[in-house]
Order: C-alpha cells, then sequence, then structure tokens
C-alpha cells in the first residue's frame, strides 16, 4: 500500500464535474469515504466522439460490484477523441490533483477503457511506467498502438463481430509479450457465448486475460438469452484482485 499526500486530510473535491484547467473529468467518491483509508483508484475513458458522462454512469459497470471500496473518474477527451500526445499530459493532472486531496491507494491505480478510449489506456499505462497497477481495455483501436511496456496486469476483451482487422493478435498478445507470458492461440467464443482464458506463464504480478465474446463493438456484451452483461463481473473480479 501506498497512501497518497491527500491521506489524513479534509477532501475538497466532491463527486461531481471537476475543472482542471480548461478541461475537466467527473469524480466518483464513495458515500462513505474515509481520509484516513486508502482507496482503489480506477479511471476510465470512453469510446471516439464520446464524453465522460458515457462512463460515468456505472464505470462500465463497476460501481455497483465496488461497494464502496474504490473512486472512480471518467476523463474526457477533448472534442470527443483521444489524442496520445496531449491526454497523457491531460491524466498527469488529473492524478496530480486527486491524490493531492483524496486519499488513494497509489498502489492501486488502474485503468479501463472502450474502443478509442481502450487504446488510449495503453499509451497512457506505456508511457507511464509502474504507475498504474492494472488496466483493461475493450475493443481497443483508433490511437497509435505503443511499442513496449512494462509489465502491467492486463485483460482484453474483443466481439467475434467487431470490425477493423482487430483480434487477440492486436488486443491481448503485445501485453502478454512484454509481460513474458507464453503466447499462443487462445480459445475463441462459441456461438452465442463467451470465454475468457489466462495465457500461460505470466508473473504473478502481471496476468494477462483475454475475453473473446459472440458479439459486436460494445463494453457490455451479452450472451444469447441474457440482458445483463456478463462482462461488469468478469472485469471486478479481475481487478479487485489487485
Amino acid at each position: 500500500m501506498a497512501p497518497s499526500t491527500g491521506c489524513g486530510q479534509a477532501a475538497t473535491l466532491q463527486s461531481g464535474t471537476i475543472n482542471r484547467g480548461s478541461r475537466n473529468y467527473i469524480l466518483n467518491v464513495p458515500a462513505n469515504y474515509d481520509s484516513s483509508h486508502p482507496y482503489r483508484l480506477i479511471l476510465g475513458f470512453h469510446g471516439a466522439n464520446g464524453r465522460a458522462s458515457d462512463v460515468s454512469g456505472d464505470y462500465f459497470g463497476l460501481l455497483p460490484l465496488s461497494n464502496g471500496s474504490t473512486i472512480f473518474i471518467a476523463a474526457n477527451a477533448d472534442g470527443g477523441f483521444w489524442s496520445a500526445s496531449t491526454d497523457i499530459a491531460y491524466v498527469d493532472d488529473i492524478l496530480a490533483q486527486v491524490t493531492a486531496d483524496l486519499c488513494i491507494d497509489t498502489s492501486r491505480i488502474m485503468l479501463e477503457g472502450f474502443s478509442q478510449g481502450a487504446a488510449m489506456a495503453w499509451n497512457i499505462a506505456c508511457s507511464r511506467p509502474n504507475a498504474f497497477r492494472a488496466m483493461v481495455g475493450h475493443s481497443g483501436g483508433g490511437v497509435t498502438s505503443p511499442t513496449t511496456s512494462e509489465p502491467i496486469a492486463y485483460l482484453g476483451s474483443l466481439g467475434l463481430s467487431d470490425i477493423g482487422g482487430n483480434s487477440q493478435a492486436t488486443q491481448t498478445d503485445p501485453f502478454a509479450r512484454w509481460n513474458g507470458c507464453t503466447v499462443e492461440t487462445l480459445p475463441t467464443a462459441p456461438t452465442g457465448s463467451h470465454v475468457c482464458t489466462n495465457y500461460e506463464g505470466c508473473p504473478a504480478a502481471a496476468p494477462v486475460r483475454w475475453c473473446s465474446y459472440d458479439g459486436g463493438h460494445t463494453p457490455s456484451p451479452t450472451d444469447a438469452g441474457q440482458s445483463r452483461s456478463w462482462m461488469p463481473e468478469e472485469v471486478w473480479t479481475f481487478l479487485s484482485a489487485f
């Protein structure tokens, strides 16, 4: 555990839209926030042409599962599109503000993104080695992919009918390779369902998990005949292990 400088201080940041220079983000602080307790922090990144409010309703379904254990942030792309050249500094600014004011366990800061937001999360994590404990990317693409990374726990997902030429090879294989896992073809989803598989040979601190599902471009896929997505529970089980 690595408590932030905000621990033990009276918080001034409250849940809602927070301004940071010319940019903003949406913050969710547990109702029973305790300034002496270092919280897990998860930052969420919307898809292309989106906005922070696309994420802040339930933070990819994780908010109701967290039971007050986690602080959430929904980042807001400038004009709806993420840019690796400018938005890494924007996330740096968010983290500087939040960790100075709120009690954060800086060893448990995590990222989750969808589509272009997933690719932005890749760039953030790879540009700030060891700053993030784990990351989740759904159907990533649209921002130039990083070429190297320090090991980081990673879960990636993609639908069988997603477009854009993406696959296991573009979504999780690079992180598996950088983490020192064994890279091989993993199972694909059966019709109407999903399958999630761990890569073999990963370090215990940096597992990589691949979720294939029968569906399209979404962070919240559902199996045939189901009305609720299985993904939030899958992601929460992965992230809450750290």
